[in-house]
């Protein structure tokens, strides 16, 4: 039995660290957004370091959520049978 609530728990903290991430890429989305911004006058004004770099953090964090999803999936599965 406390096998079952151990494993609950932490799949309970798995889908919070998958919550907390979904908050990290969406302020990564707006952030590349507002670097990309279409309507600048002169392209050569748009900011493509910074877009680069939270671009890449953004891929970074997309295959963290990609490979904790996996794993939710594999406790739920545990967990349910």
């Amino acid at each position: 039995m406390s096998e079952i609530l151990l494993l609950k728990a932490k799949l309970a903290a798995k889908k919070q660290e998958l919550e907390e991430l979904k908050l990290k890429v969406e302020n990564h989305v707006i952030t590349i957004r507002e670097l990309l911004d279409p309507y600048l006058d002169d392209f050569l004004d748009i900011e493509i370091d910074q877009a680069s770099v939270a671009f890449q953090d953004l891929t970074r964090l997309i295959s963290e959520g990609l490979q904790l999803k996996k794993t939710i999936h594999k406790m739920e599965h545990d967990l349910n049978g």
